[in-house]
């Protein structure tokens, strides 16, 4: 059963609960980059935050506001902020605790899961839930050493000028994902301890894989003169414009026709390699 948060009224926080709230972060009386957000949702004690942090705000009420002091660790990746001792004003605007519903048919029904009125169907449905991830899982991991294999023994010569493109691209998601918690991209690497160069260099290498992954399947689709039907693409739009709750002309005037059916070739190539496969 997925717990709730639920607002806690004239609460204090305490370990576990979720917290919204603004923070600033000074450095010998000055505001440090990366250190400031607005309506920052924390559950307390997930150790997102540097030792004591989390800790002092136990206790707390909803709009009161304290000074945390902490000291930044020695290792942390900052240059500018390793060992140092810092203050964040923090001002809390909501606590929230998780509960947990009861199960009763009741609340199945409020779940609106299609097949499942009933406490009882709900239980098989969570176990077959539960299996079918685990299969999923083992046929990822699978499937994922099986493309590894491939793309370690092809002779590829990668360059630069590619990886940083797919770099870039992975920072931009990262922006993105920082943008629906209202933090830029410097906040939201500080707080992993990390600024944008150090976080650059650690994908260097996830980005170098992933172009690789994707010359070794280009060269696959080639040689083996894979491609798809006009049915086989059709059908795929067809399964893409429901998913984006669009009319199927819609969703063409919206994307690139040739960049998906090369996406979608590319996973033909995928499906190929692991029919093909031999695990020993």
């Amino acid at each position: 059963r997925k717990a709730v948060l639920v607002l806690k009224e004239d609460g204090i926080i305490e370990l576990g609960n979720t917290v919204v709230f603004d923070f600033e972060g000074f450095v010998d009386g000055v505001a440090f980059e990366g250190g400031k957000a607005e309506n920052y949702a924390l559950e307390i004690g997930s150790g997102q935050f540097i030792p004591g942090f989390e800790e002092q705000m136990l206790g707390m009420k909803e709009g009161e506001e304290k000074d945390l002091k902490v000291k930044f660790p020695e290792e942390y990746n900052a240059e500018n902020l390793k060992g140092k001792d810092a203050i964040f004003k923090v001002k809390v605007h909501e606590i929230k605790e998780k509960q947990i519903p009861e199960l009763n048919d009741e609340f199945v029904l409020e779940l609106e899961i299609e097949g499942v009125k009933t406490k009882a169907e709900y239980e098989k449905f969570v176990e077959a839930e539960l299996l079918k991830g685990k299969e999923d899982e083992a046929k990822r991991v699978r499937e994922s050493a099986i493309l590894q294999t491939v793309c370690d023994n092809a002779k590829v010569d990668i360059p630069e000028s590619l990886i940083d493109m797919r770099r870039s691209q992975m920072i931009r998601q990262v922006e993105s994902q920082a943008k629906q918690y209202g933090l830029s991209l410097e906040q939201f690497l500080s707080f992993q301890g990390l600024d944008l160069e150090q976080y650059k260099e650690i994908l260097k290498e996830p980005a170098k894989a992933s172009v690789t992954e994707e010359v070794v399947l280009d060269a696959i689709v080639a040689k083996e003169k894979i491609k798809l039907s006009k049915k086989e693409l059709e059908t795929e739009i067809k399964k893409l414009a429901e998913l984006y709750q669009m009319e199927v002309e819609e969703f063409k005037s919206k994307i690139d026709l040739q960049e998906l059916e090369s996406y979608l070739a590319i996973d033909k190539a995928k499906k190929l390699v692991f029919e093909k496969a031999i695990i020993k």
